[in-house]
């Protein structure tokens, strides 16, 4: 009578270096996360804002307090530019890292696809050997 035993998985030629430029695209991607807080020192540097549009901002120049327990202040307005330095650099860094996130999602996306079709194909790769 024979007997059935399951045997090892067939290994493709060339799985070896798949894996590794896998690992090695995994790593690059990972990269991404490392350099986001540099870019953003960078970012700093660059010298970019608009003047226009601006919105009035009510500055205070004197504060005083009532007989009646309230309070009177006087100032002016002041226009301020809406999208100064700092505004700008956040909403550029903001736009960079949604731009590297999305392409991240993506990649890794279709890297899970990757895996999961060479596992169907090496599951599917089953040898079956007869046992004396």
């Amino acid at each position: 009578m024979r007997h059935w035993c399951l045997a090892e998985f067939r290994q493709v030629d060339g799985d070896l270096s798949k894996e590794k430029y896998n690992v090695l695209k995994k790593a690059g991607v990972g990269q991404i996360y490392l350099q986001l807080p540099l870019l953003k020192v960078f970012m700093c540097l660059v010298p970019i804002s608009y003047s226009s549009p601006k919105i009035m901002v009510p500055k205070t120049d004197s504060s005083t307090l009532l007989p009646s327990g309230g309070w009177q202040t006087s100032g002016e307005y002041v226009p301020c530019p809406i999208y100064d330095h700092d505004v700008v650099v956040h909403l550029m860094y903001c736009t960079v890292v949604i731009t590297l996130m999305a392409y991240t999602s993506y990649h890794n996306m279709k890297l899970l696809e990757l895996i999961l079709n060479w596992q169907s194909f090496a599951f599917g790769v089953v040898e079956f050997i007869v046992c004396p």
